[in-house]
């Protein structure tokens, strides 16, 4: 089994004091207010860390390339993508007398040998510069000024074909609530939102490493969005999980 770095964050609002006693700490961690919130996150965070310690290994060996094209602008798309160095970060706390998962980082960049250099006219140039800085994709910029006052100024963008991309999921153990932000991945309305803990099982992290991968199946992920939205409807235990990552 590959070895991952852990890091330990302690968050003071959820710290409770730790007992002595081994008899009474094992008792308060199935005990007490909250007891069902604290074991459906806990039974999320364990089915999440499970998949993606297996996953991130394989992606590793894979490489994966992805038939998408990363669209930059109506005139700029990269092609050719790699998945490329997956890294799993898992950063605990302390709750309930108990070490437990306080977030899970899936990481890894998009890449494609392609040095870009391009020029833009000024009332385009805004558009791509905001959509390099959303996607975290490193740039050099410099301003083209004509010899005459009357010329236009272009703006042009030099940068390599490195885009990174991950997952990150939050677990709130009072709530039984998991937070996800996902980093440049197009799954359809997906950016950042939170999923009732009982929903994040194996099943949802394979659906997620299918978008990830450029290889979805059909379930729309954005619909078990936000807890203001109706996502008890659809259940991600429907969905097959089968774990064929393709080239």
């Amino acid at each position: 089994m590959k070895k991952y770095e852990t890091k330990l964050e302690l968050d003071p609002s959820l710290l409770e004091a730790h007992s002595s006693s081994a008899e009474h700490e094992e008792a308060a961690v199935l005990d007490g207010p909250g007891v069902e919130q604290f074991v459906a996150c806990d039974t999320a965070s364990a089915a999440a860390l499970a998949f993606w310690e297996e996953v991130a290994a394989d992606l590793d060996q894979i490489r994966p390339r992805l038939r998408r094209a990363f669209e930059l602008d109506s005139d700029l798309s990269i092609r050719n993508l790699r998945l490329l160095k997956p890294k799993l970060v898992v950063r605990h706390m302390r709750m309930r007398n108990t070490e437990v998962i306080h977030q899970l980082v899936i990481s890894a960049e998009l890449r494609a040998e392609q040095h870009v250099n391009i020029t833009r006219p000024a009332r385009t140039a805004e558009r791509l510069r905001r959509r390099l800085l959303d996607a975290s994709i490193s740039f050099r910029e410099e301003v083209y000024r004509g010899k005459n006052p009357a010329d236009d100024i272009r703006f042009g963008f030099e940068f390599d074909s490195v885009i990174p991309c991950g997952i990150r999921l939050s677990f709130d153990y009072l709530a039984a609530e998991v937070d996800y932000r996902i980093q440049n991945i197009e799954a359809p309305g997906l950016r950042a939102g939170t999923w009732p803990a009982d929903f994040v099982n194996e099943r949802l992290m394979e659906e997620l490493a299918r978008w990830m991968l450029d290889q979805p199946h059909g379930l729309d992920v954005s619909k078990l969005g936000g807890p203001d939205e109706d996502s008890t409807e659809l259940d991600p235990s429907g969905v097959k999980a089968t774990r064929k990552f393709g080239h």
